[in-house]
């Protein structure tokens, strides 16, 4: 009775995310740190790292956050080095408890917003550094995806008629001829990793590396057409023009949520092609995949309003949970290949030892549906040349109906020529 009375409380994971939304986030910090032990096991250390890093960054704990995200990323650099050996375990078990290795969108976050933390702590050539990690990741990444992009592109081509390909082509309107994957190249990159790059390259008097960034933000705008469906912001193209002896104010907002994944269902029917004769030329059952779970933010509007009543609107620069959702259902197109080919080899097993060790290959897993809770859902940025000085202004949230819904105050803040004047605001709600 006790036993069943325990499994029945609710998650704290819903009273930390109404801190978190309220701005309260030491109160969230305190709350999530006193329940570690029941939300993290030793496997899923990477998220308490991720969860607890993100909080303490929105409470302005820049060294505890960088600490933090710093392990994380030794963490994945770790499970990375565990997944062959743990790869072959879970494929004749029926455990999802392997290590997390986080996603890859989680390692880019981590080098985003250490670059953050370095730049409120005023550590600018350790963000430099950071940066050019960021740019390493994602070019890790970027080859990544391109190979897998090709070999499903390879099977799409063997598989569809060029009359189906060319008409889904004309139908979305992009100019390729079978890139069906187009897709990933929102997936191998990051608009606000080249943001910052373009705010410290010209910081640092580099105008060709502000260009470069530029060109690759623009490339991820023109090609990610089912992520991206907004122009480049056009503050972000006025960067391009800002000179030394201007001082320009940039502000980076983050809004919402980004989506965490539950379990669902999918009936999948697959043809054994390999022991058709062993197993019945066609199998017909259910996956349980991992799928994005939204948590839509009711934050419709951001303005930058300065105490001298100047306003200036925030543009979106990235839907981070757009980004995330894809990745988590690409994840999930993974795990129904991967099923396959469980089935296979449960049918192989069958043959070759009259079934004895068949009901030891797992496959039907349980879903892993472990995901960092605390990044944001969207980011949108603003920049502003001003005379050099000293300023106070507010960055003000609108829900769908126009009214404020949050006000977050800056005051005298220095704006000085040359410099990366970067304020970051939060509303999680």
């Amino acid at each position: 009775m006790l036993f069943l009375l325990a499994s029945c409380q609710a998650s704290p994971y819903a009273k930390i995310d109404g801190f978190a939304k309220d701005g309260d986030f030491d109160d969230a910090i305190a709350l999530h740190q006193k329940n570690t032990n029941r939300l993290y096991d030793k496997k899923s250390m990477l998220l308490y790292q991720l969860d607890s890093g993100m909080l303490n960054h929105y409470a302005g704990n820049n060294d505890a956050s960088l600490e933090l995200l710093q392990a994380g990323e030794i963490s994945i650099e770790e499970a990375y080095t565990k997944s062959i050996a743990e790869s072959v375990a879970f494929f004749f078990s029926h455990s999802s408890k392997v290590t997390y290795p986080g996603e890859d969108y989680e390692d880019v976050y981590i080098s985003l917003f250490n670059i953050l933390n370095f730049q409120q702590l005023g550590d600018y050539d350790a963000a430099m550094v950071e940066i050019r990690r960021l740019t390493e990741k994602l070019a890790f990444i970027q080859v990544k995806y391109d190979i897998l992009a090709s070999q499903e592109e390879e099977y799409y081509r063997k598989t569809v008629s060029v009359t189906n390909a060319r008409k889904e082509t004309r139908d979305r309107g992009v100019s390729m001829t079978y890139r069906r994957f187009i897709y990933k190249s929102a997936l191998n990159d990051s608009a606000l990793g080249r943001y910052l790059g373009m705010l410290f390259y010209r910081a640092a008097d580099r105008p060709d590396d502000v260009r470069i960034d530029y060109n690759l933000m623009e490339n991820i705008f023109l090609s990610a057409v089912r992520l991206y469906d907004q122009p480049i912001p056009a503050s972000v193209k006025e960067e391009l023009d800002v000179r030394s002896e201007d001082a320009r104010l940039n502000i980076v907002s983050f809004s919402g949520m980004a989506p965490i994944k539950e379990a669902g269902k999918l009936t999948v029917k697959t043809e054994q092609t390999l022991f058709r004769y062993v197993a019945g030329p066609k199998a017909k059952y259910k996956n349980k995949l991992p799928i994005p779970l939204e948590r839509p933010s009711i934050v419709n509007r951001i303005e930058v309003v300065f105490a001298n009543g100047r306003k200036c609107e925030m543009e979106l620069l990235e839907d981070m949970g757009a980004v995330q959702s894809r990745l988590i259902e690409y994840n999930a197109e993974m795990i129904v290949k991967e099923s396959r080919s469980r089935e296979r080899l449960k049918s192989l097993v069958k043959f070759m030892f009259l079934g004895y060790l068949a009901p030891f290959v797992n496959t039907d897993p349980k879903p892993d549906i472990r995901a960092s809770h605390y990044f944001p859902g969207r980011t949108h940025v603003a920049g502003v040349t001003l005379e050099p000085g000293i300023y106070s202004f507010h960055v003000n949230y609108y829900d769908i109906r126009g009214e404020q819904i949050e006000s977050v105050p800056f005051r005298d803040v220095k704006v000085e020529a040359g410099k990366v004047n970067l304020f970051e605001a939060f509303c999680l709600k």
